[in-house]
């Protein structure tokens, strides 16, 4: 199974507190090339986690599942649990304004969200089958 670890400010919004269906269509271009599943990494998925799921089903688009909340509200702690309890993942994207030290990391432009030029990258790393599925540091 294929993952897209899915941040929303700063990705699908350039801090207007509203997901930009125009970068949601990005995210789906990335989902429909890769059948890869979302999960939701955002801090949304705590409070607005309704909100999040009837945007995305208006632009038919499922998230998948959501990684848990912990103490320490590291998101590179988060995705590795996630990860630990997800052996069938084959690969996975990260894609977030904040960064996060590892291979599979894409970072956007807090002011601009994503572009279709990381989109294309994300969908050529998922397209790939990697074998290194460890999440390391934070900054």
């Amino acid at each position: 199974m294929k993952v897209l670890f899915l941040d929303i400010d700063g990705v699908l919004n350039s801090g207007t507190g509203i997901i930009d269906h125009g970068l949601l269509g990005l995210i789906k271009v990335i989902v429909v090339a890769t059948n890869c599943k979302i999960v939701l990494t955002s801090t949304w998925r705590i409070d607005y986690r309704h909100v999040v799921d009837a945007v995305f089903k208006d632009s038919d688009l499922e998230i998948f599942c959501q990684t848990p909340q912990t103490f320490s509200g590291k998101r590179s702690y988060e995705i590795k649990l996630w990860l630990d309890e997800h052996p069938e993942v084959t690969n996975f994207a990260i894609v977030d304004d904040v960064p996060i030290c590892v291979k599979n990391f894409f970072q956007t432009d807090r002011n601009s969200g994503i572009t279709e030029k990381i989109a294309d990258e994300v969908i050529e790393h998922l397209r790939t089958n990697s074998k290194d599925l460890k999440v390391e540091g934070e900054e």
